[in-house]
């Protein structure tokens, strides 16, 4: 049951679980405010973020023993056609340090999986597209020099088989203290069921703990955890930090790692009588007398808990 859908402007993460082997798949799309601040901050310590560019970046990893290893495939686009050799003046730019491919990977980490895996060197080439720019000349596609990057990733996640993420920021040529603009991210991964899985008994319930799936969004992202176990034999009663909703299968988190920490636990309570009736019957049922049987269960098992019925 989901709670519910989210806006298009809203960032939102989803987790869906298997009440099989309890293995998840996180689906997320993240809007993380980039401002004036930010763009400063990442130039005093010398990182070639520059403005008048678009950034973009795809990162693909699948397990390889005990390892997720793959790619991080990063371009550089000009803004605008009125200076479409842009991307290549960034890579001459960097050239001047001595170390251009050292600055190129402190930019792509910079926008993208610091603190969540390793970026290795990365392979640079230029190559003339046909795009359509965020300012355009005029109508239609313009043909613009883009730099490209191919880069080596890898990454520590015993419990994660597959990642994949893609994301954009877009930086004006004229940016000021009051400019702020979206770094779009879209976000794929899913974990195994079973052992390492961090699945543990916790008296008459279980806790499931999310931390490897929300340990590869990016550090700074808030948004909201939906989470939904697959069926209605499991039911979400609680978690750390307790979840801002709940109905039976379904819960919600709001989600800020810089305050609360990665981790989120989900507490579970097992099958019972009613679950397994409503698993049965439930989809027989017209939707409104489904629903009022499901609200008449968690309150009678929140009430069993309390010790008013037995």
């Amino acid at each position: 049951m989901y709670i519910k859908e989210p806006f298009p402007d809203e960032s939102y993460v989803e987790i869906l679980v298997s009440p099989e082997d309890f293995s998840a798949n996180m689906s997320a799309r993240l809007l993380i405010p980039f401002s004036y601040l930010d763009l400063a901050k990442a130039q005093s310590r010398g990182v070639f973020l520059m403005p008048n560019l678009v950034y973009r970046g795809n990162i693909t990893m699948r397990r390889e023993g005990d390892l997720l290893k793959g790619s991080y495939e990063f371009s550089v686009t000009p803004y605008t056609p009125f200076a479409p050799d842009a991307a290549e003046k960034l890579w001459r730019m960097m050239q001047t340090t001595g170390s251009p491919y050292l600055a190129l990977n402190e930019l792509m980490s910079l926008l993208y999986g610091s603190g969540t895996f390793e970026v290795l060197s990365p392979a640079v080439s230029f190559q003339n597209v046909t795009v359509e720019l965020p300012v355009p000349a005029a109508p239609g596609n313009v043909t613009v020099l883009i730099l490209r990057a191919s880069a080596p990733v890898i990454c520590d996640n015993p419990s994660v088989d597959e990642y994949r993420a893609s994301f954009m920021l877009a930086i004006p040529g004229a940016v000021n203290a009051s400019w702020v603009a979206p770094l779009t991210v879209d976000v794929y991964a899913s974990m195994r069921g079973g052992s390492p899985y961090p699945l543990e008994e916790f008296g008459d319930s279980m806790r499931l703990y999310l931390d490897p799936l929300l340990n590869m969004l990016p550090w700074d992202s808030v948004s909201a955890v939906n989470v939904t176990i697959l069926g209605y034999d499991y039911r979400i009663i609680g978690g750390s930090p307790p979840p801002k909703l709940s109905l039976w299968n379904s819960g919600v988190w709001h989600y800020d790692p810089a305050i609360q920490g990665r981790g989120i636990s989900v507490e579970i309570e097992p099958p019972s009588k009613e679950s397994a009736f409503l698993t049965i019957v439930a989809p027989a049922l017209p939707p409104t007398f489904a629903g009022l049987y499901l609200v008449y269960t968690a309150v009678r098992a929140l009430r069993r808990r309390r010790g008013q019925i037995v």
